[in-house]
């Protein structure tokens, strides 16, 4: 796992289609009680609502939803991206 240096690099990363790990700042990204989410964009051939396409495939949909439910004092206030080496 590879630490992502900007949210910028992780968005592109993302539209790619790399898999890439969020984690509040304060939170250790491999502890398995650690507060984490792998995000990966969907391919053509697995979407079949319009709610994939939002949920699913829009960065800063995502991001800003894992960050107003997880983001806090206690976990950090901001996120760290790590990209997942086995995509």
């Amino acid at each position: 796992m590879e630490k992502i240096k900007s949210i910028t690099t992780a968005k592109k990363l993302f539209e790619a289609g790399a898999k890439i790990r969020i984690v509040p700042n304060k939170i250790n990204p491999n502890n398995i009680w650690g507060l984490c989410a792998d995000i990966k964009k969907m391919d053509s051939n697995s979407i079949q609502t319009m709610d994939d396409v939002r949920y699913c495939n829009d960065f800063n949909f995502i991001i800003d939803n894992f960050k107003h439910y997880n983001c806090n004092n206690e976990t950090g206030l901001y996120l760290h991206f790590y990209l997942l080496e086995n995509n």
